[in-house]
């Protein structure tokens, strides 16, 4: 059930980051592809958890979602816009990104297996 979700949210997510995206003069730190595969990995980890509490996907669902985003980046020390930068700077490159997402199912799948979410 889990990875049927992923197919629903990995278009979503590549339309939101990649044409939703407002132009931005700033510069950005490009984040690592092992570290972009953490950090899309645990953002569907609290996709499938605001799910599970019932969240509604356009209201409560979608602020829960960026706070803990955002706790994730502090923690990782990136900003939103690194973050922001970096998905598309890799989702132009879909070699890189089918591999950065290839992991990020392969590293759930293991989590779901060990049941350790």
């Amino acid at each position: 059930m889990f990875f049927k979700n992923i197919k629903f949210f990995l278009p979503l997510l590549l339309f939101f980051f990649t044409f939703c995206d407002k132009p931005q003069k700033q510069s950005f730190r490009l984040i690592s592809e092992n570290q972009m595969v953490e950090m899309i990995m645990h953002m569907h980890i609290q996709e499938a958890f605001a799910q599970q509490q019932g969240f509604s996907l356009i209201d409560s669902a979608r602020v829960f979602y960026y706070q803990n985003l955002d706790s994730i980046l502090t923690k990782k020390g990136y900003s939103r816009v690194d973050f922001d930068s970096s998905f598309a700077y890799y989702s132009r490159k879909p070699i890189i990104f089918q591999t950065i997402y290839q992991k990020v199912i392969d590293s759930l799948s293991v989590k779901e297996i060990k049941g350790n979410f």
